[in-house]
């Protein structure tokens, strides 16, 4: 009985050890870019310095990567579109929603989608920034 109590020990302690390895692994994979996207400050952008036309705006950092194209007419934001249709899901167009409704890029976050929101608007700033477009 020893024996066998003995060889169940060892096998869930292997177990419980993969499942830990396994663990890290995932967490290890999905965490990169969270702490500077959850830092990230969206800034706001002047609309009226905004000429019409569509702009486009990457943001990059660990799992979040948007680009997005912002149209633009009369100072005012249009359409955003990705510019990869597998991230066009439903936290997305609601993100879409609020920035066209409120007209501003630093909207509040959706709730449950905090970083996603952030990284996201910081896309949209990213194309619309003034900056950027003296250059052009």
């Amino acid at each position: 009985m020893e024996k066998g109590l003995r060889r169940a020990l060892i096998i869930v302690g292997v177990v419980v050890v993969v499942l830990g390895a396994i663990a890290v692994a995932l967490w290890a994979t999905a965490s990169p870019g969270m702490r500077e996207v959850r830092e990230l400050t969206v800034s706001p952008v002047d609309l009226s310095k905004v000429p019409e036309g569509t702009f486009q705006g990457t943001f990059t950092q660990g799992r979040f990567t948007f680009t997005v194209n912002v149209a633009m007419k009369d100072h005012q934001i249009t359409g955003i579109l990705l510019s990869d249709p597998k991230q066009d899901t439903s936290v997305v167009k609601a993100i879409i929603a609020r920035i066209i409704s409120e007209q501003k890029v630093d909207v509040d976050t959706v709730s449950g989608a905090s970083l996603t929101t952030k990284a996201f608007t910081k896309a949209v700033e990213i194309a619309l920034d003034k900056t950027q477009h003296a250059q052009q």
